[in-house]
């Protein structure tokens, strides 16, 4: 009977090889009955039970059509499952700081190998929301930092680096999920973003839409609401403006909490209801096979779902190439930890450095004092379904990796170290020594935002600056932070959430073995709630309806929380432009241990060109930004950015920078007409190394 059946498949496989993948799809969703479709489209969770409990998510397999089961896994920061099996990258947020696309694809490639290897055919990653808040518990996981064109560019080689290796990459949280909950207030889950087109498209969307560019075969709907409906049924963002306007071919599984219902969420727009029974209710299983069956929803629904998942699978090799790997399979090398190593050294992000007292010179150092508990390890990357548990003898301290570099380039220096956790003896550490150098650090994770900006041992990095000329303070961070320090310090550089090679990428950085060349993707604010946002604007106006939405999933209808988006356009550096307001740091800051000169602009519709010449003694990377200031009659913030180009230059060379510009570069959502429409007038050009720092001017006339 076996041998049978795989001849059977093996007919209707050669039949349909020549197809396109969506023809692929059609061909065999029309032969499924309405059983197997509605089997497709119910996910299951983990399940000791089962051979696949260390996935977290999987639909069913077809065995006499082929037809493979979708395991997923999260994350965006790399394969979740069994400690020290896989690597434990640094988080989208981090690498976003190195404003690399090719870095991007390199790391893609790398995850899909990972998740590959262990069986996975679901990548849950990457993640994309713009960062709205300073504060919020996952910006560590979202590599558009927050800006929209970074996202927008930065998601599409990780896409394609994902699923090149045969893994279907799922682009989320779709849409608005921009907050996690403060203190309870405004939780995802019960929080509806109040929000106008014209911002919904310029600002948040962009990122979802380079993805559906880049070929994404899937997506996760969020488990927020969006005027008032819940993102995994709202027919307005998932089948108008997903599907429709962008034309995603693919298919949408709901976040854990995200399904509510059966009729308005699967003729909403969801394909996938995950996880489905015994850990959330049934809402794609039997109730969806009993409203087919009694007519309240039509079979071509299911049969929409059904061609897109299958589409996906024909994509990827699914139908055609077996993957019998295993979760527990043990996917790291040493090639994956000197890419770890690449992309946190690449996303170091040098703040400032006063005096030039980066890079350390190991041979000219008697004493170093080390403060701060996070130096010793315990704060790689952040918490819920973006962490990772690395190897133990992957996971390199600062301490450690400090100590092995004395000992191999200067054994005479002495290096004390203090956890920061006696302020009085972290001060007296760091006084003794000829340079200190101070760690501060913050967790974050899913399910809750950051009650403050201020990383831990802050208040140490300030008085070991006050009582030290030579200190450099060494950052941890989720996302934006504070920097009270900044005015004492010769030295500050962010490592964000930088991974298992935490330490090595330090180490290289400060003693100049790695050239920092990170820019900011976050503006750096003076102060908690500098945007002055009030609680109509986050966490939200709570309700007081008796049907008030909850964290738990339940059938619609409900009242929300309303987290009204009243800035409009003016998130992040575009706020502090158009209300004349000095960062502690601007958007795309970053300096290195050289410098850059920005000569001969040349601008056109069709994009700029100029010269890049590094002026300095050692070889570095520079990251030219394009900013366009549009027309005022357009009602934009004063400046966007438009173009990027990391660009590597040895001492004393030069390059031609060549920055292109779209149609779309020079439009606005025209909410008339429900479209993109270019302004007419005179457009302002600035190139220059961050939002701030200008160093080229034009015009171009639309």
């Amino acid at each position: 009977m076996t041998c049978f059946l795989l001849s059977v498949v093996g007919v209707l496989f050669a039949a349909v090889t020549a197809e396109d993948p969506w023809e692929r799809a059609v061909h065999y969703v029309a032969q499924m009955t309405v059983e197997e479709k509605v089997s497709l489209v119910q996910g299951a969770g983990r399940d000791s039970k089962v051979k696949y409990g260390k996935y977290v998510g999987r639909t069913p397999n077809i065995q006499r059509l082929g037809i493979p089961e979708l395991l997923m896994n999260d994350g965006p920061q790399g394969f979740r499952g069994d400690p020290g099996t896989s690597t434990m990258w640094p988080s989208g947020l981090t690498v976003a700081h190195s404003f690399d696309p090719e870095l991007f694809l390199e790391w893609g490639v790398a995850m899909g190998t990972e998740f590959s290897g262990k069986g996975a055919n679901v990548q849950f990653g990457p993640a994309v929301n713009v960062q709205r808040i300073a504060n919020g518990g996952r910006s560590f996981e979202y590599l558009s930092g927050e800006d929209p064109f970074l996202g927008y560019t930065l998601v599409q080689p990780i896409v394609k680096g994902i699923q090149s290796q045969g893994v279907i990459a799922n682009a989320k949280h779709y849409l608005d999920n921009n907050q996690e909950g403060y203190f309870g207030a405004g939780d995802r889950h019960f929080t509806s973003a109040v929000i106008d087109e014209r911002t919904q498209m310029e600002i948040y969307f962009p990122p979802y839409e380079g993805a559906v560019e880049a070929g994404v075969l899937s997506f996760m709907c969020a488990n927020n609401l969006i005027n008032g409906v819940y993102a995994c049924e709202n027919n307005n963002t998932m089948n108008g403006l997903l599907k429709s306007y962008t034309g995603f071919k693919g298919w949408v599984c709901s976040d854990y909490d995200g399904t509510r219902s059966t009729k308005i969420a699967s003729e909403g727009g969801l394909d996938i209801a995950m996880p489905g029974p015994p850990t959330r209710p049934d809402f794609f299983g039997a109730p969806l096979l009993a409203s087919i069956k009694n007519g309240t929803i039509p079979e071509s629904v299911v049969t929409d779902k059904a061609t897109r998942i299958v589409y996906s699978m024909a994509v990827i090799g699914a139908l055609d190439t077996p993957n019998t790997n295993t979760s527990d399979t043990d996917v790291t090398s040493p090639a994956f930890q000197q890419l770890a190593l690449k992309l946190a050294t690449a996303s170091a992000t040098l703040l400032q450095n006063d005096g030039n007292i980066l890079p350390l010179n190991a041979k000219k150092i008697r004493s170093i004092a080390l403060i701060g508990e996070y130096a010793s390890g315990g704060l790689f990357g952040g918490g819920g379904s973006g962490s990772v548990v690395p190897k133990n003898t992957s996971a390199i301290s600062i301490n450690d990796a400090l100590a092995t570099y004395i000992s191999a380039h200067n054994p005479q220096i002495t290096l004390t170290y203090s956890d920061g956790k006696d302020k009085e003896h972290a001060v007296a550490t760091a006084k003794a020594a000829d340079v200190a150098i101070a760690v501060i650090g913050q967790t974050s994770h899913e399910g809750a935002d950051r009650t403050s900006i201020a990383l831990d041992y802050t208040d140490v990095a300030v008085a070991v600056a006050a009582a030290q000329p030579q200190s450099i303070v060494v950052s941890i961070s989720p996302g934006p932070f504070v920097v009270p320090f900044r005015d004492n310090a010769a030295a500050i550089v962010d490592f964000g959430f930088s991974g298992e090679q935490q330490g090595n990428a330090v180490i290289d950085v400060l003693f100049g073995v790695a050239n920092p060349a990170g820019k900011m993707p976050h503006t750096t604010p003076n102060s908690w709630n500098e945007t002055k946002y009030g609680y109509r604007q986050y966490p939200g106006i709570p309700t007081t309806a008796k049907d008030a939405c909850t964290t738990s999933p339940q059938y619609d209808p409900c009242e929300p929380t309303k987290a009204y988006y009243d800035e409009e356009l003016l998130v992040g550096y575009r706020w502090y432009d158009a209300h004349d307001v000095e960062p502690a740091f601007p958007f795309g800051h970053g300096l290195s241990y050289t410098t850059f000169r920005f000569t001969g602009l040349k601008v056109a519709k069709t994009g700029v060109s100029f010269t890049l010449t590094n002026d300095g003694h050692v070889d570095g990377a520079e990251v030219p930004q394009l900013y366009l200031g549009f027309p005022s009659s357009a009602g934009e913030p004063p400046k966007q950015l438009k173009g990027f180009k990391k660009t590597v230059l040895a001492s004393q060379e030069s390059a031609t920078v060549n920055i292109p510009l779209r149609e779309r570069d020079f439009s606005i959502w025209d909410t008339a007409k429900h479209a993109w429409t270019v302004v007419s007038g005179v457009f302002q050009v600035y190139v220059g190394a961050s939002s701030r720092d200008i160093r080229l001017n034009g015009t171009i006339t639309m």
